[in-house]
């Protein structure tokens, strides 16, 4: 049995869809998109999106404009859809795998809800984005790994958030950033936008130009990020 929380809450999802009253409600609003019409049940569309050597462009096409409107039903069939090419994937690169799923889970988490995903080859450019975004992640994150100095420089007195950064060791931070990420408290792409934001001193609108979101969202998720590290650390940000 996994015991990657990101997997466990993933299985619970999909499990719940297995129940007819869930399937039938997620059912019931996807009337919209005719490509999801005459699946018996959630194994069943998993068993087709699976499948090789199907073309399943316009039912996961159909899915992704769900999940990008913010439909959980649909994002959780594509994640299960798309967590056996992850899990493949993180083993071949060696180190912690279990880690490396979660990540590649909590990109993808925000890659479909982004939208902008094209009618064909649908799975694999999410797959695709999803792999570049997180070859970006472990070059930033390395901060992690060889950047005390540089957080324990990180002082202003008029934000209590990047005091608490500040005054935490490393590996103390290190650790409260992994267990919020696993309880899915903010993704690794809002700890890597806190990071070039208050470390590296890059703008919101820089940030802004290399997403999907706008400068004032950037900001809003990097103050939202500094809020849960600083009520962690037991102090509280400013708003």
């Amino acid at each position: 049995m996994t015991t990657i929380p990101a997997l466990v809450l993933l299985d619970r999802e999909v499990e719940r869809l297995t129940r007819p009253r869930y399937w039938q409600a997620a059912h019931a609003r996807w009337r919209g998109e005719p490509a999801l019409d005459g699946f018996a049940g959630v194994s069943d569309l998993l068993a087709h999106l699976r499948g090789s050597g199907q073309d399943t462009d316009a039912e996961a096409a159909a899915l992704a404009r769900l999940a990008a409107a913010g439909d959980a039903a649909a994002l959780a069939v594509l994640l299960a859809t798309l967590v056996g090419v992850f899990v493949v994937w993180a083993r071949r690169r060696g180190g912690d795998s279990d880690d490396t799923v979660a990540d590649l889970l909590s990109l993808a988490t925000e890659v479909l809800g982004a939208g902008g995903l094209p009618d064909r080859h649908v799975l694999s450019v999410a797959v695709s984005r999803v792999q570049s975004r997180h070859r970006r992640l472990r070059r930033r994150t390395r901060l992690l790994a060889s950047g005390g100095d540089v957080l324990g420089a990180v002082v202003a007195t008029d934000d209590p958030a990047r005091c608490a950064l500040a005054r935490v060791q490393l590996r103390e931070l290190s650790g409260v950033v992994r267990r919020h990420l696993a309880a899915g408290a903010f993704t690794t792409d809002d700890w890597c936008r806190l990071v070039e934001l208050r470390v590296h001193e890059r703008t919101s609108a820089e940030l802004a130009r290399g997403g999907t979101m706008t400068a004032a969202a950037v900001r809003k998720r990097v103050q939202r990020t500094a809020d849960v590290l600083g009520a962690a650390v037991g102090v509280a940000s400013a708003a």
